[in-house]
């Protein structure tokens, strides 16, 4: 009996050992487990990542599915699009996904410094106003309109600049000229050019 009581309490070690390693890797992958009554709709929290992990553009953006795979659809058709404009593809930048919520400070401020810290891109390009708290929680006064367009200073040392989230630009279609305008200030900075003309 105590014989089969070790062996059982060795293979509970191994498993919970094994449980908190996916833990690690789920939380390396940008998703942390969180208990069921913090996983409420005025939760802010960056919810999902996807890219490679030395990707020098980082793209921030709300989606309100954050468990569903990023930019589907339309809107992930004009990302991509708006991407290769910039001369880079989907699988060349890092995508994190937040949720909207009452407070930038809840989750997603710490998990998203950890998530830059990790990358450590060159450049940040948070995508509509919903990127805005999750990314400038200092600039809280400041509105989507006042910070879009201007290259800002990160705390990371990263180089941000806010633009047009593609679902917003299929809705308004007038304004992907200025969104145009954007990227074209990012390019500059990071030296890139439309794959066509490399």
């Amino acid at each position: 009996m105590a014989e089969s009581h070790k062996e059982n309490s060795g293979e509970w070690t191994e498993v919970i050992a094994a449980v908190v390693s996916g833990l690690r890797v789920l939380r390396g992958f940008g998703i942390r487990c969180v208990p069921a009554p913090i996983r409420t709709a005025s939760a802010t929290r960056i919810a999902f990542g996807q890219g490679p992990a030395q990707a020098q553009l980082l793209i921030v953006a709300r989606q309100d599915d954050p468990l569903g795979p990023p930019f589907t659809g339309e809107a992930g058709q004009l990302l991509d699009r708006m991407l290769g404009a910039m001369g880079l593809s989907r699988e060349e930048v890092f995508v994190c996904l937040a949720t909207q919520g009452a407070s930038p400070e809840t989750e997603s401020g710490p998990l998203l410094e950890e998530r830059v810290a990790q990358i450590r891109p060159s450049h940040i390009l948070g995508l509509g106003d919903g990127a805005v708290g999750v990314l400038c929680p200092a600039h809280d006064k400041k509105t989507f309109s006042d910070l879009r367009g201007r290259l800002l200073p990160h705390p990371s040392g990263a180089r941000l600049l806010f633009s047009f989230h593609p679902g917003y630009l299929l809705q308004n279609p007038a304004a992907k000229k200025l969104a145009w305008q954007d990227l074209q200030k990012v390019m500059t900075e990071m030296k890139l050019k439309p794959k066509e003309h490399r």
